[in-house]
């Protein structure tokens, strides 16, 4: 009788027969974000451990940046050793969407000073679609790790700044995150329009401390280039869907 309607997602490699329930594995979890992403009409906010190159994501997130106002992204800056490529994949992922909408793709991570590190798997769709859950914003965890999620849409509605009518939920969440990040309050936030709570997200990545994030600048480094492609199918594989 509540007022959520969740749907359960679960990654299982198609490379083990050994599960009844999914005896092709399952890829639910990347079909639901893709989908999520084609149908975003203002904003696609991230919060995850890894942002590295997905590239159906990728393909789908480029394909609906015309006409989104905002597409903000906050990850743990990658601290792996230089041999995994993890580094080289963060910057696949970012550069396309950076280059060609760089006012509206803002990417973020956590201070250094603060010590925090970043293990969420978030992703907000419009006030209006929430995804969260154990899979990282990379291949293995759409297509071969073991995962679960919940995509959650509210059924009840309100009124936003914006005159637009989006779910309590998905905007309550939404609105979190950002005190979380700026220090701001729920009251200050909640009256603002979307762009002006992006606004003040943005002065928190430049203020002088108190908030727990700044820009995040990725940038091409000279030993990309010896990074094997056959590296990529070891450190993060990607698995095809029987």
């Amino acid at each position: 009788d509540g007022t959520h309607a969740v749907q359960l997602c679960r990654t299982f490699s198609p490379d083990y027969d050994h599960y009844d329930f999914a005896p092709q594995g399952e890829q639910s979890i990347f079909h639901a974000r893709i989908k999520a992403i084609r149908n975003a009409q203002n904003y696609i906010f991230i919060q995850d451990q890894y942002f590295i190159l997905v590239p159906e994501l990728l393909d789908a997130i480029m394909e609906m940046m015309p006409s989104i106002e905002r597409f903000i992204v906050i990850v743990q800056r990658t601290v792996e050793a230089g041999y995994t490529g993890y580094a080289k994949y963060l910057y696949d992922m970012v550069a396309p969407i950076q280059k060609a909408y760089p006012d509206k793709f803002k990417l973020y991570t956590t201070k250094e000073s603060k010590q925090l590190y970043i293990h969420s798997k978030l992703v907000i769709v419009d006030d209006v679609y929430v995804s969260l859950g154990s899979a990282n914003w990379n291949r293995r965890s759409m297509t071969s790790d073991t995962e679960i999620g919940i995509n959650i849409v509210d059924t009840e509605l309100v009124q936003s700044p914006d005159n637009i009518t989006v779910n309590k939920l998905a905007r309550n969440f939404r609105i979190q995150k950002f005190m979380e990040a700026t220090k701001l309050t729920y009251d200050k936030l909640d009256a603002m329009t979307f762009l002006e709570a992006c606004d003040a997200l943005e002065a928190a990545a430049h203020d002088d401390g108190t908030s727990i994030i700044e820009p995040y600048s990725v940038e091409d480094q000279a030993h990309f280039d010896f990074v094997p492609d056959a590296l990529r199918q070891i450190v993060d594989p990607d698995v095809e869907e029987n």
